[in-house]
This record gives structure tokens, sequence and C-alpha cells, in this order.
């Protein structure tokens, strides 16, 4: 009887986490990646920069010394990310997210009502993030993200 239980138990589980992902507008896949933190990489975002990007390495560097510790932290099970703007000087900002796409590499998703944040994988551990909220802090509209462990 109490294997069943256990069993009937886990089965519950698995369909609550199921109907959860589903609710959240993902397949889950893209999502499952994106919960956790995530710190900003500051030389692949001035490299991927069309504008910065092609500056002598002078220039970057200096660049590079300006750009805050930017972070971005993921909670799927909230719906919520917070937004660590180099929290020495700016702070943090925690804003509810829906999630509007999610296809192959790609997930898009709206936070506080506001249009989508494109955020396209590199690797399970690096993304590209497509901002407007993120170009009001910065100046930049893509930024790299690594993941931290």
């Amino acid at each position: 009887m109490t294997n069943g239980v256990t069993i009937l138990g886990r089965v519950t589980l698995m369909v609550v986490v199921a109907l959860f992902l589903c609710a959240c507008g993902s397949s889950g896949n893209n999502l499952e990646k994106l919960h956790g933190k995530w710190q900003m990489d500051k030389k692949a975002t001035v490299e991927l920069s069309k504008e910065f990007g092609k500056m002598s390495k002078e220039m970057k560097a200096e660049l590079i010394g300006r750009l805050g510790q930017h972070g971005l932290e993921f909670d799927v099970f909230a719906k919520d990310i917070l937004f660590v703007f180099d929290n020495a000087t700016h702070g943090t900002l925690r804003l509810p997210f829906e999630v509007k796409k999610d296809s192959g590499d790609t997930i898009s998703i709206s936070v506080n009502r506001e249009p989508p944040t494109k955020i396209t994988f590199e690797k399970d551990n690096k993304i590209i993030v497509d901002s407007s909220r993120l170009q009001h802090v910065t100046g930049i509209p893509e930024m790299v993200f690594v993941k931290v462990k």
C-alpha cells in the first residue's frame, strides 16, 4: 500500500508540473532552461553590439570597465524575473513575466505587460537577451548572459 501511495504521489506531482508549464504558455523546455540566475558577460555583450563591436581594443576595454555587473534571476514557478542593475548603484527590480512564444532555441516573454523580450539560447548556459528595458539602463539592446551555478 505504501509503494502504491508513493507512486501515485509522484505521478500526481509530474502531472501538476506539466500542467503548470502548459499554463505558462511554454512547452517547458526553454522555460526550464531559463530558470535560475544569469550574469552578464560584458566582453561578449560588447562584441555582439553592432555599434560598439567595431571599436578599437582600447575603447572596448574602457566600455567593458564602465558596464555594471548586471544580472537576471528567473523564477518560473512564481512567473517573475529579478533584474539586478549593478547592485552598487542601481539596485534590483522584481517584475512578473508571461511567456508569449516558445519555439526552437528562442523564447519571447512579456515583462510587466510590456512589448516582448526575445531570449535566444546559444547554449544551455548562455543566452542573448534582446530587451528595450535593458537598453534603457545600459544603452545596449542585446546583452549576453551566462548561467550562474
